[in-house]
């Protein structure tokens, strides 16, 4: 399905964590040992599929301090307009997280800087998103026990909801947060310990726990996560009428942009969406041939499909 992604330089370290969106239009390359801006400073590229090749979506996004090997980790929403990126590196191999945003034309981080809880913590080993992009879980594979957090996304931040602990008593380094992976409604997480009980040969027996959270809905209460889907655009591509299918779970305000190729908005329209599935009808035939990118934002979250114009 088109050709190879390829890194940018020799041993940059591309494809060592990838991450793909639903509906496979999107995926996120890590590329944590790319020396653009210095020794393993790293970097993390995005590309969406047009229908005939991968073309990157948005700017490279940059590590720019020395060994912080950002891209080590990465996690795309369902949706593939939100990306997790861990850089292990950052202030002595503490490690950090910050998470992005698509804004119609790049990439923006939005929310809080997370990081680990000091000395050599390797915070943002994994990390991983519930499918909305609104509940987040980031490994941290200390040198000792490990950890994993959980953080919800309120208003304009990263709050922590949770921190899993691994196993203090073991008699070897369990590497407790090597990998980390939530549930698509964000109830319920797992996490990888690389070398628990203690086997010192080279194949160490893992484990993995499963762990219940609180409902992602309710956890921040008294706010209350709205939740849009868009369920169909038909027909795509479409060179007349398309129609736009979406849910909400209450009913509400909705804005839709569309944009070009180059991030222009070039046309927008607000209407009160209803609870259950809506429509819209778009007229395209005036568009020029080309990629789109449609944008539906509801309370404050935007979801996005590609509309292919013939």
């Amino acid at each position: 399905m088109g050709a190879n992604i390829v890194g940018q330089t020799n041993n940059d370290g591309s494809g060592i964590n990838v991450s793909i969106s639903d509906n496979g239009e999107y995926v996120a390359f890590g590329s944590p040992f790319n020396e653009e801006n210095g020794m393993w400073t790293g970097q993390v590229r995005i590309f969406m599929w047009d229908g005939a090749a991968w073309v990157q979506r948005g700017s490279d996004i940059e590590g720019l301090e020395i060994m912080g090997r950002t891209g080590f980790s990465v996690s795309l929403s369902s949706v593939g307009d939100r990306v997790a990126i861990g850089a292990i590196g950052i202030n002595g191999n503490t490690g950090r997280t910050r998470i992005y945003q698509w804004s119609h034309s790049d990439w923006v981080q939005i929310g809080n800087d997370l990081y680990g809880s000091g000395g050599e913590s390797y915070f943002g080993f994994a990390n991983s998103f519930a499918a909305n992009g609104n509940r987040l879980i980031v490994g941290s594979s200390a040198s000792g026990a490990g950890y994993a957090r959980v953080y919800d996304w309120s208003d304009s931040s990263w709050v922590q909801l949770e921190e899993i602990s691994g196993n203090l008593s073991s008699p070897a380094a369990q590497l407790f947060g090597t990998a980390v992976s939530i549930s698509s409604d964000g109830s319920t997480a797992a996490v990888g310990a690389s070398r628990s009980r203690g086997n010192g040969g080279a194949f160490r027996q893992g484990l993995t726990g499963a762990y219940s959270l609180p409902d992602l809905a309710t956890s921040l209460a008294p706010q209350i996560f709205a939740r849009h889907s868009i369920d169909q655009l038909f027909p795509n591509p479409s060179d007349h009428i398309t129609t736009l299918t979406y849910s909400l779970e209450k009913s509400g305000d909705v804005s839709l942009q569309l944009f070009n190729d180059l991030g222009q908005l070039i046309h927008e329209r607000m209407e009160i969406g209803y609870l259950g599935e809506n429509q819209i009808r778009l007229d395209v035939s005036d568009l020029a041939e080309g990629l789109y990118t449609l944008s539906l934002t509801f309370e404050g979250i935007s979801i996005s499909r590609l509309l292919f114009v013939f």
